[in-house]
């Protein structure tokens, strides 16, 4: 059945059938039950109920006279008692005792109902003889209604031989009250908070003297007789599993009626329209949210259900059933959830049909798990990052301790002198138990070459496993332009092995799914879908790969529809606004070019016109980001729709995709015109220092009284001097066209202070929870250094963090920053806990494998500085903390 075209229908039939199910008390007992539970689960009361107090007596006292039961009466008067309530008729009083009990109207009496052995009808069990012609109210004795074993519920009257006859409980309540209990029907006793039972004394104690005032007066004092060997414990809501007896359970009843406290049941009408509320509103519902929301939702509207119940029940003492809404629940997911299944498999099937294989192909190259020749794209991988000059790989042979090549580049399996492939001799044993690669004697292994290498056997291990070995040979100066040669190999060991034995499960996993007598027996697989899951996978990889691609561009994009809102904004996009501070996905294609221009929105206007109805492109300059993220020009242009293959599923006014915005960045191109400009900047000032001696040293000349010994040193330092400014004045042109010391790599004249603020002020953010502060103390003019700003300004935060990391709380981490010659040396010291300096120098500038990444980012920086023809040293001491020096070639 369809719910969207049959809602109406559907709902009527879950609320018709939820309803019959109601009306024949299907749901009675576990309601019952959920009842008991809610009552079991109310706060006891503090107090015990103030209006009822029972006085039980022995069996054997059932016999006594006036000795007791007047003498009791007149006790409970004296005491201060509102009504007296006796549970039998006694026998052997005299007439004085009925007499006294009907003078004052508060003594009401219980009458059973006997049988009548000659006419076979119930007849009400006449009072003694003694109480002839005397008027006492009474009631009649009727032992609650039992359901299932349970007791809950009291009558208010019975009907015998067609007379009606109000219950010992509702004469009692009602001669109390004043007023009569206005019910004919049953009610369910309030047991809620009721654990600590009713007030109780015994007889002998009530006699006895054992009464006072605070106990007595005002109350329904209850007199019975209690351990009956005829009337059984009955079972109530209360908890503890432990019986009442029925002379507690009519002081209980009697308690209810006077305090008007009983619970009130929600009419079956009223149950009928919420269940019709819960079904039809599930039914709306379904058509908004998805099954996982409606999951919860459904969840959370069952226990929102039974809490309500439990708070109407604890605080309106009213009882709303609670199975029945359940019930309305479940067969409405039920049917929602099955609904969309078979939605979901009619889509799922659809799609499946329409796919097409031509799509399915072209969408990216073939897996490497299903690839036949998967060690060829090893070679490739390892072969485009490392340049060896040799290499050959090993795989074991399944179920032997062999190993046999299986891809070799420049070189094959004959190359390797040792020839039993026994992967439990050496050299394999060696690289296995090391667990890394080791450096081999070529004169052992792989037969001598042309060139001079170094020859390493790296062990494929996953698991503890031996995979197979990879045994190649690199350039010694190859191997040593390689930062961290030993630690990149081990990891590319690691990365192969994974791969292979990701592929091996893959492997066994397809061999497992093809095998026919399982794919006979599996009544679960639908092949259908996972054909369908396989075609969706790699559109998927297809999508992921294009979106990473897009995120990680260098040069931020976005791009926007021609109604204005953002489809796409790669990553260095939503930095570059972050820092202007603009919130890319609130602004439209119009406000964006205005924020980033500066120019007018009428002027921006026109160039849009320009790229949606002309299809060209509009270059503007980023003014407005100057400062922040550098120099970028805004360069516009549509994304035209070249060619239309399927139909187009939304509107594409004038053939347009969207607008593409990119800002180019110009830092690169401009930062030699800096360079030179702070360098111009810094000519006035080194001019002066050099001129200030020779016209100083050419005033002391005009002195006439100057010595000739003294003239003559004076002559000879403003010749000095004088040298020195024309030279400085003809490397002028030299200094504006020097390049970087470190060929091929990216380096520039950089001022190094702002970014080594920057990097301690993020820093300082970082280690905020710490209450770790950061100094930075300046020796004079600090020249400007060779480095590229964005890996200077990580590399001096991955020091500062790895610093802060060991400083103890509450102190600061010093950096100081000046010129030493060449150089420009960059001090950050702190004061923590420190390590073993071995420790340190291991962590930083060893080969050795690390699991912090703390370590690995100030390794990486290390590096970096090197590169830029600088130095790093380090230095620790347990309970002093850690120092770094780092080095940077100054720019003359």
């Amino acid at each position: 059945m369809n719910i969207r075209k049959n809602a109406l229908a559907v709902g009527a039939a879950i609320t018709l059938v939820t309803w019959i199910l109601m009306a024949a008390g299907v749901f009675r007992i576990p309601d019952g039950l959920i009842y008991n539970f809610l009552v079991r689960l109310s706060p006891s009361s503090s107090s015990p109920p103030g209006n009822v107090l029972i006085v039980k007596a022995g069996f054997e006292r059932m016999g006594e006279g006036d000795e007791v039961w007047l003498a009791l009466l007149r006790e409970l008067r004296r005491q201060g008692a509102k009504q007296v309530v006796f549970t039998f008729l006694p026998g052997r009083v005299s007439r004085e005792f009925y007499e006294e009990a009907a003078a004052g109207r508060m003594v009401v009496f219980g009458r059973e109902f006997l049988e009548d052995e000659s006419s076979s009808k119930q007849v009400l069990a006449p009072f003694p003889p003694t109480a002839a012609n005397l008027k006492l109210p009474f009631g009649v004795l009727v032992d609650p209604p039992d359901e299932s074993g349970m007791h809950r519920y009291q009558h208010t009257n019975v009907v015998v031989n067609g007379s009606r006859f109000p219950t010992l409980e509702a004469v009692a309540a009602g001669r109390f009250k004043g007023m009569p209990v206005e019910t004919s029907t049953s009610v369910l006793i309030n047991f809620l908070g009721r654990g600590g039972g009713i007030p109780a004394v015994s007889l002998e104690r009530a006699l006895g003297g054992g009464l006072i005032p605070e106990l007595v007066k005002g109350k329904s004092v209850i007199i019975g007789f209690a351990g009956l060997a005829h009337e059984p414990g009955l079972r109530t809501p209360l908890a503890g599993g432990r019986d009442v007896a029925l002379l507690d359970y009519r002081g209980y009843a009697i308690d209810t009626f006077i305090a008007n406290s009983g619970i009130v049941e929600v009419p079956l009408i009223v149950q009928f329209l919420f269940v019709a509320l819960i079904v039809f509103a599930g039914l709306v519902l379904q058509t908004f949210f998805e099954m996982r929301f409606l999951t919860w939702l459904t969840l959370a509207a069952v226990i929102a259900s039974l809490g309500s119940c439990w708070l109407l029940l604890l605080f309106g003492h009213i009882w709303l059933p609670v199975v029945e809404p359940l019930v309305a629940f479940f067969l409405t997911f039920l049917l929602i959830f099955r609904q969309r299944v078979l939605l979901a498999e009619e889509a799922v099937n659809t799609m499946l049909l329409n796919l097409s294989a031509k799509l399915k192909q072209r969408v990216m190259p073939e897996s490497f798990y299903n690839s036949q020749e998967y060690w060829s794209q090893v070679i490739t991988m390892v072969n485009q990052t490392l340049n060896l000059t040799r290499t050959i790989f090993l795989e074991r042979v399944p179920g032997e301790h062999r190993v046999r090549e299986v891809k070799a580049l420049h070189c094959s399996i004959t190359d390797i002198s040792e020839r039993r492939r026994d992967y439990e001799r050496t050299p394999y044993s060696t690289a296995i138990a090391s667990g890394g690669p080791i450096r081999l004697d070529r004169a052992n292994y792989l037969t001598r070459s042309e060139t001079e290498e170094d020859q390493y056997l790296v062990p494929l291990l996953f698991g503890g496993q031996p995979l197979g070995f990879w045994a190649f040979g690199i350039a010694p100066e190859t191997a040593a332009s390689i930062p961290y040669f030993e630690g990149t190999i081990r990891d590319f060991g690691k990365q192969i092995s994974e791969l292979l034995y990701r592929r091996q499960e893959w492997q066994a996993q397809q061999r497992k799914q093809n095998s026919y007598s399982v794919n006979y027996l599996d009544l679960s697989r639908d092949v259908p879908h996972e054909e369908l899951k396989k075609s969706i996978d790699l559109f998927e990889r297809r999508v992921n790969t294009l979106e990473t691609v897009f995120a990680e561009l260098g040069t931020a994009t976005i791009l926007y529809d021609l109604f204005g809102r953002v489809l796409l904004a790669n990553r260095r996009m939503v930095e570059i606004m972050k820092e202007a501070g603009l919130a890319p996905y609130e602004l439209t294609a119009l406000d964006l070019a205005v924020a980033l221009s500066g120019l007018k929105a009428e002027e921006v206007r026109q160039h849009l016109h320009k790229v949606l109805i002309e299809h060209g492109q509009v270059t503007l300059v980023a003014s407005r980001i100057r400062a922040k993220a550098g120099e970028h020009l805004i360069r516009i242009r549509p994304l035209i729709e070249q060619e239309r293959r399927l139909l187009p599923m939304e509107a594409r006014p004038f053939s347009v995709y969207g607008i593409l915005f990119e800002l180019v960045d110009l830092s690169d191109i401009t930062r030699g015109d800096r360079t030179r400009e702070q360098f111009v900047g810094q000519l006035p000032g080194r001019l002066t220092a050099m001129i200030e001696p020779v016209a100083a040293a050419a005033a002391r000349l005009r002195d006439e009284t100057l010595a000739p010994e003294a003239r003559k040193s004076l002559l000879a330092e403003l010749d000095g001097r004088a040298s020195e400014a024309l030279g400085f004045v003809a490397d002028i042109g030299g200094c504006l066209e020097k390049r970087s010391p470190a060929t091929g790599r990216e380096c520039y004249p950089i001022d190094a202070l702002p970014l080594l603020r920057g990097a301690a002020a993020r820093a300082e953010r970082d280690l905020a929870q710490r209450r770790i502060a950061t100094t930075i103390v300046v020796s004079g003019t600090v020249p400007l250094v060779w480095a590229e700003s964005r890996e200077l300004a990580e590399s001096f935060y991955a020091f500062i963090i790895m610093i802060g990391n060991d400083t103890a709380q509450n102190n600061a981490i010093r950096m100081e920053i000046g010129a030493e010659g060449d150089y420009v040396a960059c001090r950050l010291a702190g004061t923590g806990f420190g390590m073993p300096d071995a420790v340190l120098q291991r962590a930083l500038f060893s080969d050795e494998p690390t699991d912090s990444a703390e370590y690995r980012r100030a390794r990486a920086a290390v590096g970096q500085v090197r590169q830029w023809q600088g130095s790093v040293a380090a230095s620790s001491e347990v309970g002093c903390g850690i120092s770094v020096e780092v080095r940077l070639k100054k720019f003359h």
